[in-house]
Parts: structure tokens; C-alpha cells; sequence
């Protein structure tokens, strides 16, 4: 039933010149959406601010948290995010994963599966993996099964181990 279903692209080209403000974005995409509705989504993300802005002033990443906000606005089953932290630096992606855990908090029914190449978040982030390789399912379980698989360190090797990152210890 698709109309369960949400999908964020990974980037939406839109004319530049075109005026538009985020609460005009947003309810061309969900009609039924009341501005409590639309406020109340922009502030899981601490962005209720640009409810006024135009759509074009926002950056990247602050336009990617609005496009998460319009998919969920439909109040969707499974939430599909196709390569979310694209272009976004390791202290935005970190940010990201926080967000996505107030998704699951505000949203505890919803199913989210993301597409990402970034291995240590995915290990890190989530509770199920499934991993493709060659376009075929070369393994799919837990962080910790995907750990032990002999077939995805063969493809994957050192890139698969989890680690840790603190920006601010200086290293």
C-alpha cells in the first residue's frame, strides 16, 4: 500500500529563482497537514525557524531535514531515505543518526530503511543491516552477525569495523 510510504531522495532539484517558504513547500506535499502539524515536525528536528524562510536560503542539510519533516507530515509505515547524509560532513551525519533516533522516539510504529555507503554509521546506528553487493544480498541480520559474516569482511575488510569518533578530542 503505497500510500504508507514515504521517500526522501537523496537531492531534489528545484528552479532557484522560484519563491517559495518552507510552510508553502510543506503543505503542497500534504494537504491534510495543519501549520500544528507542520510545527510540530520542524521542531523534532529544532528548525521551526525556517517555517517563514524561503526554500532556496536553506543549505543542503537544512533542506534534507525539511524533506524528512514532509515525509513524515503523511504519517507513513515505512519511511524510505535514499543516501540522507550525502554531502554531509561527519559532525552533520552524527547529528543525522541523533535525528533519526527522535524519529523513532516521536514515531515508534514507523519502519525506516536507509540507503548509505557510510558502513561505520550504518554499524553503529542501526538494528537491522542487509548488505548488497554485485546486486546480489550477500548477508543481512544485526550489527553483531554482520560483524562475524566471512563473506562480507572478504568484500568489505577493514571498512567494516565499527569505530569511534569524538570531533573534539583534537586528533
Amino acid at each position: 500500500n503505497t500510500k504508507d510510504i514515504s521517500y526522501v531522495p537523496q537531492k531534489i532539484q528545484m528552479e532557484k529563482n522560484f519563491p517559495l517558504q518552507v510552510k508553502e513547500f510543506l503543505t503542497i506535499f500534504n494537504s491534510k497537514a495543519d501549520i500544528s502539524d507542520i510545527k510540530k515536525g520542524l521542531r523534532l528536528f529544532n528548525v521551526e525557524k525556517f517555517l517563514d524562510r524561503n526554500i532556496h536560503s536553506l543549505s543542503g542539510w537544512e533542506f534534507q531535514k525539511v524533506l524528512i519533516v514532509n515525509a513524515l507530515l503523511s504519517k507513513p509505515k515505512l519511511l524510505l531515505l535514499d543516501e540522507p547524509t550525502s554531502g554531509v560532513d561527519v559532525i552533520g551525519e552524527e547529528q543525522f543518526y541523533k535525528n533519526i533516533a527522535l524519529v523513532k522516539e516521536a514515531y515508534p510504529k514507523i519502519a525506516i530503511i536507509l540507503v548509505s555507503h557510510n558502513l561505520h554509521l550504518v554499524y553503529k546506528n542501526s538494528t537491522r543491516i542487509l548488505c548488497l553487493h554485485d546486486n546480489y544480498l550477500c548477508c543481512h541480520g544485526s550489527p553483531s552477525e554482520i560483524l562475524e559474516n566471512n563473506e562480507i569482511n572478504d568484500i568489505f575488510g577493514n571498512y567494516l569495523r565499527p569505530y569511534q569518533h569524538d570531533p573534539h578530542l583534537g586528533h
